[in-house]
């Protein structure tokens, strides 16, 4: 069977899944203690990890 096309989403152009992002950021400090709300970290959405864990787990990310 050959594939008459193939659909690919870059983050974000077919789908908007930063709300998702945020919630999983939530979920993922909470696994660890801590509470970080939705409105907090929505905004940081599109940093890297390297940035969003020392705002909200100072002191985890060593240099």
């Amino acid at each position: 069977m050959a594939y008459q096309g193939v659909i690919l989403d870059v983050d974000g152009t077919l789908v908007l899944s930063n709300d998702a992002h945020a919630q999983a950021w939530i979920e993922a400090f909470a696994a660890f203690g801590y509470e970080v709300k939705f409105e907090q970290v929505r905004p940081l959405i599109g940093m890297g990890g390297d940035h969003i864990i020392p705002k909200f787990a100072p002191g985890q990310v060593k240099n």
